[in-house]
């Protein structure tokens, strides 16, 4: 008898085993049309006259997402949530030894303080001198959570013809902890102020990627 559907009961009928395997089985997640919704039903904290409780299952069809209440809060149920994406061909050419801006920037904002972000960093930089190196850095804000250098410093008496190319990536999984709008962005620099360096080099394209892991 299991998974007959949906069944609205109706005031008064006899509720049987049948119904109970068939329909209530297949039931067990509450869905809402929105949190509001819920709020209205459940209530929104634990020990009000309604039926709130922790371990409690929702699904909300304006988001798509079930849910469960952890006895403080609604938390999603596994899985990827929000993925924001930002690619640029437009080179930052510099020859500082200190990070500089580039183009590649975004902000996501978390749906919850125990989300994590998983950022991924692709592109290829170029060095006018094939002796030194470049080096990219992703930050948080103002914070550096990761970098990575591409290129080699190559031993005395090292030539190469042209400018050589380097690819750099990273991958990270950071906690910001917050809900609010956060910002990720990637910062190039020279290892040496006697070469210049670009990121993404000419004819390359660089991409950042945010991609929020649902606790």
């Amino acid at each position: 008898m299991a998974g007959l559907g949906f069944k609205d009961f109706q005031v008064g009928e006899v509720l049987t085993s049948s119904d109970v395997d068939g329909y209530l089985m297949q039931q067990a997640v509450m869905r809402f049309a929105d949190s509001g919704a819920r709020g209205t039903a459940l209530g929104t904290a634990v020990g009000t006259a309604v039926a709130l409780a922790e371990g409690m299952l929702s699904y909300l069809n304006d988001v798509d997402k079930v849910q469960v209440y952890d006895g403080t809060e609604w938390k999603n149920v596994g899985g990827i949530g929000q993925v924001v994406t930002e690619s640029t061909t437009t080179a930052t050419t510099t020859t500082s030894t200190s990070f500089q801006a580039t183009q590649l920037s975004l902000s996501i904002t978390p749906a919850s303080t125990s989300n994590l972000i998983l950022l991924l960093v692709t592109g290829t930089g170029s060095v006018a001198n094939p002796a030194r190196s470049y080096e990219i850095q992703l930050r948080r804000g103002a914070t550096q959570i990761a970098d990575m250098r591409g290129g080699i410093t190559s031993p005395a008496g090292f030539t190469q013809t042209g400018t050589p190319h380097y690819p750099a990536a990273i991958s990270l999984v950071d906690s910001p902890s917050t809900t609010s709008a956060t910002t990720y962005d990637v910062r190039v620099r020279a290892d040496s102020s006697s070469t210049s360096v670009s990121f993404p080099a000419s004819g390359f394209t660089a991409t950042l990627t945010a991609i929020e892991v649902l606790a």
